[in-house]
């Protein structure tokens, strides 16, 4: 299987995203990642069957999981382009006014849902069904108006899970 590098050319991301808890060459083949994205006007976008949602300019923190292909998974967010909407995320990471600005992970696929919880606790902000049409939380995708609160609940939340 061929390892796609996460750290390759950041064309196209304003400014190149970080790795927050470790060198993406450790990165494993499972497990729950959040990914925060910079979402640089206000929006209004049809997601899936939450139909039209509106999303306020500011920083997302999205949370998922895979049980296999981690890297592959990661990677297909990082891409700007036009992608199947196979998730709700890919709606949000499609739109041309968004930058993926940083990226944690966490070894085990089975944190996700405990790592959206906690950092929506800590956020306060959210958008209500947001990627977690498979499970019973309220969203997987947090948001805040202050880029370091942020990633500083990010690094807290995915280091305690």
């Amino acid at each position: 299987m061929r390892r796609r590098d996460l750290r390759a050319s950041t064309k196209g991301q304003h400014p190149p995203y970080i790795f927050l808890n470790q060198n993406p060459a450790n990165l494993p083949d499972s497990g729950s990642y959040v990914i925060i994205i910079a979402l640089e006007q206000t929006k209004t976008i049809k997601i899936g069957s939450l139909g039209e949602t509106k999303l306020t300019r500011g920083y997302y923190a999205y949370v998922g999981s895979a049980k296999r292909g981690l890297r592959a998974r990661i990677a297909r967010h990082l891409k700007h382009r036009k992608k199947r909407k196979h998730w709700h995320i890919d709606t949000l990471t499609s739109l041309h006014s968004t930058h993926i600005r940083a990226i944690a992970w966490n070894p085990k696929p089975e944190n996700e849902c405990r790592i959206a919880t906690q950092l929506i606790k800590h956020t306060k902000n959210y958008i209500q069904g947001f990627g977690s049409t498979d499970c019973n939380c309220t969203s997987h995708l947090a948001y805040s108006t202050n880029y370091q609160k942020l990633i500083n609940a990010v690094k807290m939340v995915v280091k305690n899970s």
